[in-house]
Formats: structure tokens, sequence, C-alpha cells
């Protein structure tokens, strides 16, 4: 079976955490946001009442929302195309307060792309 890439992220978290020896430490909750931005501020709401201790987001949509709506829980996010443009880090060495990036950023390498794409056709 074929993943998608958001269930190659989590795979992998889920897959960290089993290697690193933290399968007794943590509890995952699954969290499917649904579709809509107040699918995603309903949620986020519940998760900002709750105990849970680290939100891992995927997505941008998904990670505006929770970071909007949650301030009192560390936000871990990946599969945020461009975070600084997004609002959610002043910069890669400095994101903000509650939240930590891990990202998929790639227009820093946009150029060079070119360039190989235009040898490919010479």
């Amino acid at each position: 079976m074929t993943k998608n890439g958001y269930e190659e992220v989590l795979y992998g978290f889920k897959e960290a955490i089993y290697l690193e020896g933290m399968v007794d430490k943590v509890d995952l909750i699954i969290q499917n946001s649904g579709v809509t931005k107040n699918d995603f501020i309903e949620i986020s709401k519940n998760i900002s009442n709750s105990d849970i201790d680290v939100i891992l987001t995927l997505t941008t949509p998904v990670t505006l929302a929770v970071y909007e709506h949650v301030k009192n829980k560390p936000i871990v996010f990946a599969a945020v195309g461009d975070p600084v443009s997004a609002g959610l880090a002043k910069d890669f060495k400095n994101p903000n307060k509650n939240i930590t990036v891990v990202t998929n950023l790639s227009r820093m390498v946009t150029k060079k792309r070119m360039e190989v794409f235009k040898m490919l056709f010479q």
C-alpha cells in the first residue's frame, strides 16, 4: 500500500517514538481535523482545554488554526511549505514562542532545479 505524504510524516513520527524507546511514555491521539477552517478551529479549542502535552500538526491550514487558538501548549508541525511566509516562524533559527518547525520548504533550491531542468532539455 502506498502512503500519501501526510501518512509518511505520521508514520515517521510513530517510528521515531518507537526507535527512541518512548513507546511507554507517549500516548498518541490522532484527530482528523476535517476540511474546513471551522473544523480546525473547533478541534483547536478542544485541544487547548485538554491535558495534551504536545501537538503535532500537518499542513499549513491546520497549523495556522491550531497556532491561532492554542497558546498554552507546544506545537510541532510538518508539511508546511513556507512557515516564515505563513507567519508561523520569525525565521528558521527563531520560531515563534510555542511552535517549532519541520518543513519541506523548497523555494531556496528552485533556481538550481531550473538549471538542472534546462540542462536536461539542451
